[in-house]
């Protein structure tokens, strides 16, 4: 589970991390830059910064949605994207079934944290964020029911 502070921290943990298994190095080309520089630029070295310009191609390169779900949360909301059904599914009945498998994740995560009888601020994060996705599936199953 990664815990950022602020937008650079999530942009430099997702290109160590990327949840499509690519590479920083590979991320670097795919985004126009080299390695070392786009490294300096994500870690916020000294006369380096990642333009907001760099967002979309490095979200693209990962394949992650996470600074969205990242800024979203800083405003109070939920990113959710509204899936594709899979063939045999209804886009209805997949969106359905992502809110329960959503919910439960957010129940296993209290169950599992809150089993000792003392929450965390870190326990209360990671929380939090199954709740922000449950809430996110919930509202994109929702919003497919309307049109």
């Amino acid at each position: 589970m990664i815990h950022d502070d602020d937008l650079q921290d999530v942009l430099h943990s997702l290109v160590k991390r990327a949840p499509n298994g690519k590479p920083a190095k590979t991320i670097a080309a795919e985004c126009g830059k080299t390695y070392t520089t786009f490294m300096n630029e994500l870690s916020g070295q000294p006369g380096f910064k990642v333009g907001v310009e760099m967002l979309l191609p490095i979200m693209n390169a990962s394949g992650s949605d996470r600074p969205l779900e990242f800024l979203a949360g800083m405003r109070g909301g939920v990113f959710f994207k509204l899936p594709n059904a899979p063939a045999g599914l209804s886009r209805s009945e997949q969106q359905a079934l992502k809110a329960v498998k959503e919910f439960g994740d957010l129940m296993g995560e209290f169950q599992q944290r809150a089993s000792d009888g003392d929450i965390s601020t870190e326990d209360r994060k990671v929380i939090r964020k199954e709740g922000h996705e449950a809430v996110a599936a919930i509202l994109s199953f929702l919003e497919g029911l309307e049109g």
